[in-house]
């Protein structure tokens, strides 16, 4: 069975398309490589240098014939996205429809997506759960939601068995330290560079982190069972910008220096989400804790 990973040369991708791989299934990697890493593609993987928007896609996708399709590619940066919003929806909305056409007309068996805790409205009582309050505040966050909306159209019009994946801030070795919401590689390569650390605000935000590993356990539950629909992937836990520092600082064993500054843009101020109903139709639970994950992560990055 031929399984298509769209941003497979990415953070999560990559780590997505070897599990893949070592269970068995036949890849092939869809990238443009404008934020995804060549190196970070398995060799026994199929890699197809494309941009998910360009015309002759259909072809790329045709020649492929995969059966299951997980969809990771996105435009996840709020500058580019505030500078050129066209060209978010076109990357995080457009191109997911034309996806699911291509699945629809090619019989594609299952259609997995990678979505976002940002399609939330920002809220005090925590953890979020799968029928909150849906507000996105950035552009990021309107075409996840939306992205959702047209994948239970798609479900409901085609039987398309589909699975929307709305995950919470996912950390780990080959995390992008340049990336927005790279904040734990932000900070460890900070660290490590003896650099200053720019916290936005007053550092007292929270974050949900989930290290790579069990969201990729949580991909290939979705593979696996026959549930469809919208499902977070997080473990229900706050953490504090400022807690994290101060965990990661004695992990490396040295102060992190540190510099607040004001907010360039809205941001949610408190985030967790709750993943009982992904549990309960899976069987699936994170398994990593956030010292042990954040450890592994500043060993990769101090190896690297």
């Amino acid at each position: 069975m031929k399984v298509l990973v769209t941003g497979g040369a990415g953070f999560i991708g990559s780590h997505l398309v070897d599990k893949l791989i070592n269970e068995g299934y036949k890849v092939a990697v869809i990238d443009d490589l404008s934020n995804g890493n060549l190196d970070f593609i398995n060799k026994k993987a199929q890699f197809v240098e494309a941009d998910i928007i360009s015309q002759n896609f259909f072809q790329v996708f045709t020649k492929l014939n995969p059966k299951i399709v997980f969809h990771l590619a996105a435009q996840s940066s709020i500058n580019k996205s505030l500078k050129n919003p066209s060209l978010d929806i076109e990357v995080n909305l457009i191109a997911t429809q034309k996806l699911l056409d291509l699945s629809k007309s090619t019989n594609v068996d299952k259609f997995i997506f990678a979505s976002s805790s940002a399609v939330y409205k920002p809220a005090d009582l925590l953890p979020l759960k799968e029928d909150a309050p849906k507000e996105p505040i950035s552009l990021y966050g309107v075409s996840k939601l939306c992205s959702e909306y047209l994948i239970r159209n798609f479900y409901k019009l085609y039987n398309l068995p589909c699975f929307s994946l709305r995950l919470a801030n996912v950390y780990g070795p080959r995390q992008d330290s340049g990336a927005e919401g790279g904040v734990v590689a932000i900070f460890l390569h900070n660290v490590l560079s003896e650099k200053i650390s720019k916290i936005h605000g007053n550092g007292k935000q929270t974050r949900d982190f989930i290290y790579v590993s069990d969201v990729i356990g949580a991909f290939m539950k979705s593979l696996e069972k026959e549930v469809v629909g919208e499902f977070n992937i997080g473990t229900a836990k706050e953490t504090s910008i400022n807690d994290l520092i101060e965990i990661l600082s004695r992990i490396a064993n040295s102060k992190i220096d540190r510099a607040y500054t004001s907010l360039p843009y809205p941001e949610v101020q408190r985030s967790a989400l709750a993943y009982d109903k992904f549990r309960q139709s899976t069987g699936w639970n994170p398994k990593v804790n956030l010292e042990e994950g954040l450890s592994i992560t500043y060993d990769y990055f101090k190896n690297l």
